[in-house]
């Protein structure tokens, strides 16, 4: 009895609603969501709420402004947002929305000199959620198309960088696990993707979600496979990566990464620890036209890197060719191989209990460069012996004669000079 009474009051509500002029909620939501969010939130465009079974909602032109400290007035621009409800739902959880379209829309995130973000709300104080019942999903999205979104990003005293999705396919499965496909470009240069994440709850929790993700950037090919048992902070991380690709110089130039010569290359990788922001475990095996290397060691953090330190073993072909890319010149251009421990920090990159072969010469010793002046300093301690001594000759400019020696001394930077 009670329910049906129940029943009747919605329907009789829907029927009242769907006839109502409800042009005058647009504005009360924006200004509700405003005073939630102490930002400003506009809707210029069309607000068309049609309730009904199924309600459908469409808003055009919705901004976000700014944080106060910004230069740019609007944080958040969306051209298009369509959603499809099933209203029952509401009563009879989880709730059920069927379709999501967003088209043309823009996101900005920004930090200012001291590193404040403008996505750091001062919300509003909220009463506790229901939490949902165990094994229940408190929230089921059919299908979401996503069309020109951009999200632009921008620290103080760097360069504007852009994400730009051009298309994002998203469904989600009876496992609560999202089905993803999409394409667009970082800076200009072209990705597309597909994979899965999730599930859907804990990502609307930013709890333990985990994510298989395979694509093309930079005309590399990328797999991507994470989870995490605390989304929100980035907590318990297990990353694994691989990456490989013709053109090296192509992904480091658009990245903004430091120049690692050119060619095909071959980078693998895994990470973990306590938190990405806190220091964490990292494992590279990198494969290039230049190098062999693979490292193990302690990041300083994933988030904001400044610190390594780890054994390494790496091996060439032309040691003066990988030491020109540090500013480092006039070693031999001879095969190498080494082991020892890798130390870096932003300024600094020392290598440690290096016990190695220049050529057919035994190498020991550390090297030390620097890169806080115009040019890199470098300092190296060496005890080195082979067959031909013309060969180290070259360093100190002197010319020495082939015959078989043996040297334990030190070549380091001096202005210009060595």
């Amino acid at each position: 009895m009670i329910v049906g009474l129940c029943a009747l009051l919605i329907l009789g509500g829907v029927l009242y609603l769907g006839h109502a002029d409800l042009s005058g909620w647009c504005d009360l939501a924006a200004e509700a969501a405003s005073d939630a969010l102490d930002r400003e939130i506009r809707i210029a465009g069309r607000c068309e709420p049609d309730i009904g079974f199924p309600t459908h909602l469409l808003i055009e032109e919705v901004t976000i402004s700014n944080a106060p400290w910004s230069a740019e007035p609007v944080m958040a621009r969306v051209g298009h947002f369509a959603a499809t409800l099933d209203l029952w739902s509401l009563i009879d959880r989880p709730i059920r929305i069927s379709g999501i379209r967003l088209l043309d829309a823009e996101v900005l995130v920004e930090s200012n000199a001291s590193g404040a973000s403008n996505w750091a709300f001062d919300l509003a104080e909220k009463e506790e959620a229901r939490p949902p019942e165990e094994g229940e999903l408190p929230l089921i999205i059919g299908e979401a198309e996503i069309r020109d979104l951009r999200f632009l990003s921008r620290k103080e005293g760097e360069d504007r960088r852009t994400l730009s999705v051009e298309e994002l396919l998203l469904e989600q499965r009876g496992d609560g696990m999202i089905n993803l496909q999409g394409a667009g470009d970082v800076n200009g240069e072209a990705f597309a993707l597909a994979g899965e994440i999730g599930p859907f709850a804990e990502l609307l929790d930013a709890g333990s979600v985990s994510a298989e993700v395979e694509g093309s950037l930079l005309g590399s090919e990328v797999t991507l496979r994470a989870s995490f048992d605390g989304l929100a902070e980035f907590l318990d991380p297990l990353v694994e990566l691989s990456a490989q690709g013709p053109d090296l110089a192509a992904v480091t130039d658009s990245l903004g990464l430091p120049d690692l010569g050119e060619g095909e290359f071959r980078l693998t990788g895994l990470l973990s620890g306590a938190s990405l922001a806190e220091e964490v475990e990292v494992s590279l095996q990198a494969s290039t036209q230049l190098l062999e290397a693979e490292v193990d060691g302690r990041l300083s953090s994933a988030l904001d890197p400044a610190g390594f330190e780890g054994p390494i073993a790496v091996s060439g072909g032309d040691l003066d060719a990988v030491l020109r890319i540090f500013g480092v010149k006039d070693f031999p251009a001879e095969p190498f191989q080494a082991t020892g421990s890798m130390r870096w920090n932003q300024l600094d990159l020392a290598f440690e209990g290096v016990d190695g072969e220049i050529g057919a010469m035994p190498l020991q010793g550390s090297v030390a460069l620097s890169f806080a002046g115009p040019t890199t300093d470098y300092d190296v301690d060496i005890s080195l012996q082979g067959p031909d001594f013309s060969v180290p000759g070259r360093l100190t400019a002197l010319d020495l004669p082939p015959e078989p020696f043996y040297v334990v001394g030190r070549v380091r930077s001096v202005g210009s000079g060595i």
